[in-house]
């Protein structure tokens, strides 16, 4: 089972909601799975709320494995280890989160560009590239980044 936060993927977003939030979604999922117990594999962002689930619900957590894992950067030393391109997304959504919207709209278009120049030039071949934009959503992508570059709850 892969669950999306609220507001990932296709699930509904809920932007009032945090990371202190999910461990009691992922409780009603086990619930409504019948599974006492399981693993949590994170990806990325979802790394603080795997974390907060392996905290709030130890006994129903077997292990935690976390892929290319995303701290939340209210730590100035966590923001200094970022790559250039998110430490600016960091500091936009805390100073200027209209400016990171702008941003992401316009990497949103040029990835779109990309992907119909990729197909002309490839000749039909099917070409299968997903801006982050359009799989997570324009509005998601800021509040998680001001999520993550304030104070965690």
């Amino acid at each position: 089972m892969a669950p999306d936060r609220p507001g990932c993927g296709r699930s509904t977003p809920a932007p009032q909601r945090g990371i202190a939030g999910w461990p009691a979604d992922h409780a009603a999922l086990l619930d409504a799975l019948g599974a006492q117990r399981a693993g949590i594999l994170s990806q990325s962002g979802g790394t603080p709320y795997a974390i907060a689930v392996a905290a709030a619900l130890a006994e129903r957590t077997i292990a935690l494995a976390a892929l290319g894992p995303v701290a939340p950067f209210d730590e100035p030393a966590s923001v200094r280890e970022l790559g250039g391109e998110l430490r600016t997304a960091v500091r936009l959504a805390r100073h200027a989160p209209w400016l990171l919207a702008a941003m992401l709209r316009a990497f949103s278009r040029a990835a779109a560009q990309a992907h119909r120049l990729a197909a002309l030039i490839g000749g039909g071949a099917p070409v299968h590239v997903v801006p982050e934009t359009a799989a997570f959503g324009l509005v998601q992508i800021c509040a998680e980044a001001l999520r993550f570059a304030t104070a965690s709850d």
